[in-house]
């Protein structure tokens, strides 16, 4: 969210129902009474230590570690990419990202990138999605038109 601190700890705790409004409700009182701040980083930590647990992180990160291409398109691949990037528990540099990015693509996708030793990581999913769609070929309504054609040059003439 792209708001001040205290507005997003106003929001998060608006929208927080059932059991995590009576947890916030102690634990804001808990945080008052040693004279810590109520603030989003605070809420933040607390949040996540409890309903987050590092074994869930842990698995996230094992499955960016893990993560293939496999059946998905490429934007699919990239938003799980993006997603579970998050949950890498060691600093991304750009290098890496490529690196990492490059490695879960499918072979076919690997052979082209991997030769542009690109370091940017937008420009190498731009090359990706490009690269598969230049995979397919042309367009229906091209083939459509060639194969019209193709199928003229071969007709025999009838006299």
């Amino acid at each position: 969210m792209n708001c001040a601190d205290e507005h997003k700890l106003a929001f998060v705790v608006y929208l927080l129902n059932n059991d995590a409004e009576y947890w916030w409700a102690g634990t804001q009182q808990q945080m008052q009474t040693r004279d810590e701040p109520v603030n989003w980083a605070n809420f933040r930590t607390r949040f996540l230590e409890k309903y987050f647990l590092d074994t869930a992180k842990q698995d996230r990160e094992a499955e960016f570690l893990a993560l293939q291409q496999g059946v998905m398109y490429v934007q699919e691949f990239v938003n799980k990419f993006e997603h579970l990037a998050r949950y890498y528990s060691q600093a991304i540099t750009e290098e890496w990202r490529c690196l990492k990015f490059k490695q879960g693509l499918k072979h076919e996708l690997k052979k082209v990138i991997t030769p542009l030793r690109e370091r940017r990581f937008p420009v190498l999913v731009e090359q990706a999605k490009s690269a598969k769609s230049l995979e397919r070929g042309p367009n229906p309504v091209s083939r459509h038109h060639k194969n019209v054609a193709e199928a003229m040059q071969t007709k025999k003439p009838y006299n």
